[in-house]
Formats: C-alpha cells, structure tokens, sequence
C-alpha cells in the first residue's frame, strides 16, 4: 500500500446492514481502497466510547473511535497531528455536528487538505428550518468553505453547493455499490419471496419522514381501479409513522382494491428479498441524492417510478426509469402507465441493469477518487 494515508471522518461503527446511506459509502469506499492497495483509516465520533478506541467489524473493517463531545473532537484532532506526516487527505462524511469544526480547523492549521462529501444535506428543502439556517451562519458555513474539495453526488447538487457560495472544486461522483452487495441481491433471488401469490406489488424502501413524499404515494392510490399492493419497508419518529399509517387506512377504505401494508424496517439480505420480488419500485421523494435505496433498485434490474426531485435526471436518457412529478395524480398516472404495459416494464428493467452496470459499480467509480485523492499525494 501507499505509504500516505486515506483519512474517513465520520459518525458511528459503520455498521454496513443498517440504514444509513453514509456508513454503505464509508464501508465501500474504505474496501475499494484497500483492495487497490491505498492505506486508509476511520476515524468516527461514537457515544459508546469514552476514549481512544479501536473497534474491529466481523468483516474485519478497523473504525478507531472518539467521544462525541468536544473532548473527543480535541483528541481526533492531536491524533491527525501526531500521525501529520502519514496522511495524504481526510475526507470528512459528516454534516451539521458543530464540534467536527474542531477537526477541520486542525486540519487547516497542519495544512491537512480536507474533502467533504456532502450526502444532499444542504439542499435547499433540508436546511430551510430556522435552526440550520443560523448553523449554516454560524459554523457550517465556515466548514464548506474550508474543505480543498466538496464532493457532490449528482450534478444537481453541484448547483447546490455554488448556491451556498461555495467558490472552490467540486468533484461529482455518484454512490455505488458493491460485488458483496450484488452476491446479497442475487442470493436474494433464490429465497421464498415475502409476498403473497397472485399480486402486483409496488414496493418503497427508505426513512419514514416528509421529504420522502410517502403521502402522495398513497394518496396516489384512491382513485385507482387497479388491484394493487403498496409495500412499505422502512421506520420513522412514532408520531410521523403513525400519522402515514392512518392515511394509508383511510385510503384503503376509500378504495378496496387496494392494499398498503407496512412491513417496518428491513436489512441486508431480508431487505433484498422484497426488492428482487417486487414488480415496480417507487421512489416520490421531495429531494434525493442518488440514494442507495435507488441504488439497490438499480442493482436488482428493478422497474422504477422516481420523482423529477430524486436527482437522477442525468441518467434519464438511459430510459432506465420512468420519471414523474411528485404530486400524486402524476404518480397515479405512471403506476398506471407501467402496470398496464409489460413490454414498458421489461425494457425498464433490461435498461436498469445496464445503468448500473455502467454508472454505478464501485469497481468503476474507484478510479475517479483516486484521481481525487492523488492531487494530494505530496
């Protein structure tokens, strides 16, 4: 391996099966490193710890942790410091914690080039609340601005970060996935699927919150005539949960030849299963930034309904998925439009796998962040 470090900074054990978007970032990109011979290291704010820890994944992926306090952003900082002359880059995966301030200020004072991958937080929908709006004032705007480099995951975003006044490089590169994630998916196939026989499901996967649009999904559903199933595999807050939950139950009773079930939150392999089996995916969402819930989609050759706001309109002239608005009568319409042409379907599907293929295997988007990182390789 190269003698000059790789630097993550992030939050939490990046645990590869849950949820989060950032760690399945942080755990491919760590591994498509080392397995093009970079030297590479982890270092996250945890509040499990109380110290300097090494915490070892059964996969064998090292995540050397630090107190989330500001305690622990003064000891991630004298450790950069003390290991100054191994590190060639830090490349921060975190957003909108104050005291990661603490880190890149450091790593401005050792003369530590510093990239942010940006992960879609400051679109314009995510920080319109009064308090991260003063946090952009206050702290987060001084962040961006610092880094060598933001990293952006689809063009869109790129407007984004000018927006904010951000004068310096971006780079666009979009998420990927991996050979273990494809073996998971493909293994996937072989198992019983979660559905019952004889139905046409639609299927959503993600984090039950407002941006995701989950309401004019089923709202899209009264007025249907088709006899459809409305998977939903996912969690959110108690409160917002319940509220969509009693949506779905009315609409339901409005419009008997449809179903929506709610599954709850679902990982790796047993997640896999009702993407592999399902007959459309469907993404409303108000914003994105190229999730892997997408991603995942892509990777099982799925038909796909997204929104014009989920930021993949740069791959529309692939004809890989059906774009709409968000509004549910236009999600109406394209559900219609694609349960009713199985041909429409086929050759979504046939173009899914191929854009995945093309754009968004990790072994492929490797090489552009090596370029990235090798204009710092003093």
């Amino acid at each position: 391996m190269d003698d000059k470090k790789i630097v993550f900074i992030t939050h939490g054990r990046v645990n590869v099966d849950g949820s989060n978007g950032i760690t399945r970032t942080v755990h491919g990109l760590y591994w498509m490193l080392r397995n093009n011979k970079r030297s590479v290291e982890i270092l996250s704010f945890d509040e499990r710890v109380d110290n300097n820890t090494l915490f070892v994944r059964s996969d064998e992926t090292e995540v050397r942790l630090f107190p989330n306090s500001w305690s622990g952003a003064r000891d991630m900082s004298l450790y950069l410091e003390k290991n100054r002359r191994e590190i060639q880059v830090v490349h921060f995966h975190l957003m909108w914690m104050r005291h990661k301030n603490t880190v890149a200020r450091h790593c401005v004072k050792l003369d530590i080039p510093y990239v942010i991958t940006t992960h879609a937080a400051y679109t314009p929908d995510r920080i319109r609340t009064l308090k991260k709006l003063l946090a952009m004032k206050l702290f987060e705007g001084e962040y961006i601005k610092g880094a060598s480099v933001l990293h952006a995951l689809c063009q869109e975003e790129k407007t984004v970060l000018r927006d904010l006044g951000y004068k310096g490089k971006i780079v666009v590169i979009p998420n990927g996935i991996s050979k273990r994630e494809v073996f998971l998916i493909n293994q996937s196939r072989r198992e019983s699927s979660p559905y019952e026989p004889a139905t046409f499901n639609l299927l959503w996967i993600g984090r039950i919150r407002p941006d995701k649009n989950l309401e004019s999904l089923i709202n899209s559903l009264r007025v249907t005539g088709l006899p459809l199933v409305l998977n939903i595999v996912g969690d959110g807050s108690h409160r917002y949960t319940k509220s969509v939950q009693y949506l779905a139950k009315q609409v339901c009773l409005i419009n008997p030849k449809v179903r929506i079930v709610f599954h709850g939150s679902k990982h790796s392999q047993e997640k896999y299963k009702y993407l592999v089996n399902t007959d459309i995916y469907v993404q409303p969402s108000y914003s994105e930034g190229i999730s892997f819930s997408i991603l995942d989609a892509f990777a099982s050759g799925l038909p796909m309904i997204l929104s014009r706001q989920c930021n993949m309109t740069y791959f529309y002239n692939r004809a890989c998925f059906y774009m709409t608005e968000p509004d549910s009568e236009s999600i109406r319409k394209a559900i219609e439009s694609l349960y009713e042409s199985k041909d429409l379907r086929e050759n979504l599907k046939a173009n899914s796998k191929k854009a995945f293929d093309d754009c968004f295997f990790w072994q492929h988007l490797i090489k552009d962040y090596i370029l990235l990182y090798d204009i710092y390789n003093k």
